[in-house]
């Protein structure tokens, strides 16, 4: 580990790495199991921020399905999509380089 508060170790960086990209394939199993087992702080905070998205995803995709009567559902269900793929890579990319990474349009149930 580094001493410096700023620094981030390689062993934290690919934990929170891991934790973003597995949201794509195993939606909300990453995330949970990386917050209930890391200790560092660095990972831990990632992991509760993939968890809030995935959970925040749910959310949207329910409401999607019930926007299906009137057909907008199906918009929404593309949008909810695209977003579960692009924005963990992008988080991903953000938390190679040592920065927390924030996802829009999310609800925090987690602080």
């Amino acid at each position: 580990m580094t001493t410096k508060k700023d620094k981030v170790d390689s062993k934290s960086k690919n934990i929170a790495v891991l934790t973003h990209i597995g949201c794509i394939f195993f939606f909300i199993l990453p995330p949970l199991i990386v917050y209930l087992v890391a200790e560092d702080e660095f990972v831990k905070d990632n992991a509760k921020e993939a968890l809030n998205f995935e959970i925040s995803i749910a959310l949207y995709s329910i409401l999607s399905a019930i926007l299906l009567v009137v057909l907008i559902g199906f918009i929404g269900f593309a949008i909810i999509a695209i977003a579960n793929v692009i924005l963990p890579i992008i988080a991903a990319i953000s938390v190679n380089d040592g920065k927390k990474y924030e996802y829009p349009f999310i609800i925090r149930f987690l602080k």
